[in-house]
């Protein structure tokens, strides 16, 4: 008796791509949402947005129901989208936003005459930086100085695609997408600041890439400024795209909890039981810990106590990549000094849009202050720093503010003296 073939859900008549455009700001943003059968012969979705992630870096929908109605699929998030297939099995409508304030948008089953196609697609290579670790670098191509772009967290090095080809007009261009995200292997470890890093080192091994210009957007500043403590002859400057956050560089009169709590986890893991350090490694741990990382826990914890018991636990990840965020967090390491030549450019204030709940805007207002005291500390701490404050810009300030970003990195590296001897 021959096996019976697996039965198809009952909503295979909806697979396919569904794409349109959405009026985000500052420019409208082509996406894509993919209705799939998973392996389990259930339905699954993603969504892409074709002009800044590209069709590598997908967002797995939390949720995909079958209703009488349709299908409906929700993407969590720092922006939720909902959509919801229609009637006609033809179109899709949906809404996006952050908090009580969401837009609508409508989407379209796509034909091989109309399928979106990515734009500045770059070409892609991969660099093996561990056992079975692998590292998706993008080349957007360029001659002269290397230019090595860092993403955020969250994105790869695909949220360049539109910027990066300005860039490659003057510079040789490229891009690392950090492990656990793009096409770049999700790994269970290697996720402390200083191992992130090193992947990005071992990419500029790799590629024979030397003393490049570095920029980095958001959490991308953690690992340009570890480099620039470990290994600051490798890099000639770097950009940091409203990156100069505490995960990048902490203000010793006001610290961080959750760096100082990462720092007392490690050195904990040096003195533990099952450690393999030296007893003269684990004396100077113990003295670091009395003298400098526990009176800095001591000294941030009352900061933090009420913003802490404030917000609810997240519930656990279900999935191994929605782990990622945690372990880069959990990893993340203090940095108080940044000994390269260094352009920080903030978005401040940042602009906030007026469609946004009182919620919303009360939080972003409290955000600008810590923007503000950092970008002051910056300035105060790091004497071979620039800094450049971009008002009413949005956080991906390199898209929100392309010409002005632009001109400032051209005369920041245009200045920086000892670049052509290494052309």
């Amino acid at each position: 008796m021959s096996a019976q073939a697996p039965v198809a859900e009952p909503g295979a008549f909806l697979v396919g791509n569904y794409q349109g455009v959405i009026a985000a700001s500052p420019t409208p943003r082509r996406i894509i949402v993919r209705v799939f059968e998973g392996p389990d012969h259930r339905m699954a979705a993603y969504l892409v947005q074709l002009d800044q992630g590209g069709m590598d870096d997908r967002q797995i929908a939390d949720t995909v129901q079958l209703l009488s109605s349709g299908l409906r699929a929700v993407f969590g998030g720092r922006t939720r989208y909902e959509v919801r297939t229609n009637a006609d099995g033809i179109t899709m409508t949906g809404s996006y936003g952050s908090g009580a304030t969401t837009r609508p948008f409508t989407l379209r089953r796509n034909t091989s005459d109309t399928e979106y196609r990515a734009t500045n697609a770059p070409a892609a290579r991969f660099v093996t930086v561990a056992k079975d670790v692998q590292i998706e670098v993008l080349d957007w191509g360029g001659t002269g100085l290397p230019l090595v772009l860092l993403p955020g967290l969250g994105s790869s090095a695909h949220v360049f695609n539109t910027f990066a080809p300005k860039l490659a007009q003057r510079y040789r261009v490229l891009g690392i997408s950090r492990r656990g995200y793009g096409a770049s292997t999700i790994a269970s470890t290697g996720y402390r600041t200083d191992s992130l890093a090193n992947d990005v080192l071992a990419v500029l091994d790799s590629l024979k890439l030397t003393k490049p210009v570095v920029a980095g957007w958001s959490f991308g500043g953690a690992e340009m400024s570890s480099i620039a403590v470990r290994a600051p002859d490798r890099v000639s400057g770097l950009v940091y795209l409203d990156a100069g956050y505490v995960y990048a560089f902490q203000d010793t009169r006001r610290g961080d909890l959750f760096v100082s709590a990462a720092e007392v986890r490690r050195q904990l893991e040096t003195i533990s039981l099952a450690s393999s350090a030296s007893p003269t490694e684990q004396i100077a741990v113990l003295r670091g810990l009395r003298e400098r990382t526990l009176p800095d826990l001591q000294r941030d914890v009352p900061i933090s106590l009420a913003a802490l018991t404030a917000s609810p636990p997240p519930p656990p990840p279900s999935r191994a990549w929605e782990a990622v965020p945690t372990y880069i967090f959990n990893g993340m390491q203090k940095h108080t000094r940044i000994p390269v030549p260094v352009l920080a450019i903030y978005a401040y204030p940042h602009l906030i849009p007026p469609t946004v709940d009182s919620l919303t805007r009360a939080g972003m207002l409290d955000a600008d202050k810590t923007t503000e005291v950092q970008a002051l500390a910056f300035r105060r701490d790091v004497p071979t720093a620039r800094v450049v404050l971009i008002p009413n810009a949005n956080h991906a300030v390199f898209t929100s503010h392309e010409a002005d970003v632009l001109r400032e990195m051209n005369v920041f590296i245009d200045g920086l003296a000892t670049l052509k001897q290494n052309w």
